[in-house]
């Protein structure tokens, strides 16, 4: 699998956007308030950045951006970004080897994909990575939801989910974490 880094899915979705690219490789935006930013397009990106808005992607390659308060951004492509800066808001990603970020105080990073992240870096946040081989990390005092997986016979089955607190101490701010065998441990970014 080729992996992506976070800042080139940001830089190549900005780039999308500029250049007004079309069809498969597309773009969707939205500035106002109140509003909506949809796009289904392999490749491409859907950015909003009205205060109650939604952005949302379901393409494969993606990006899906969002800076408004109290608002979601979510994306379902694999390889893909979800990323959320605005305060009490939530980005979620379903995606395969996929990010889901948010930088906003009382929110939440959600990602259910295997092989992918969770991150927040608002206070008082929340980062679930729950699927399979999957990672998150937070700011001090946010909360990190883990889920241990098993696989028998070519089927993958969840076993468990704990959360814990990013204390500083045992648990460190900015830091990836896994669970395996029933234990929260540290572990490098999800590959």
């Amino acid at each position: 699998m080729e992996h992506i880094s976070l800042q080139d899915m940001i830089n190549a979705g900005m780039a999308h956007i500029k250049t007004g690219v079309h069809g498969e490789d597309s773009a969707s935006t939205d500035t106002g308030n109140r509003s909506v930013s949809a796009n289904t397009g392999n490749r491409s990106v859907s950015a909003n950045t009205g205060v109650y808005s939604v952005s949302a992607n379901t393409g494969e390659y993606s990006a899906s951006f969002n800076t408004g308060n109290r608002s979601a951004s979510a994306n379902t492509g694999e390889y893909s970004a979800s990323i959320n800066k605005g305060n009490r808001s939530a980005s979620i990603n379903t995606g395969v080897c996929s990010v889901s970020t948010n930088t906003g105080n009382r929110s939440a990073s959600i990602n259910t994909g295997e092989y992918s992240a969770a991150v927040v870096e608002g206070k008082e946040s929340v980062a679930a990575a729950i699927g399979y081989k999957s990672g998150a990390k937070g700011s001090l005092g946010s909360f990190l939801v883990l889920a241990d997986w098993i696989e028998t016979n070519g089927e993958k089955h969840i076993v468990d989910v704990k959360s814990v607190k990013v204390d500083g101490e045992k648990i460190k701010p900015g830091v990836f974490y896994t669970m395996k065998d029933g234990e929260i441990v540290e572990e490098d970014a999800p590959s």
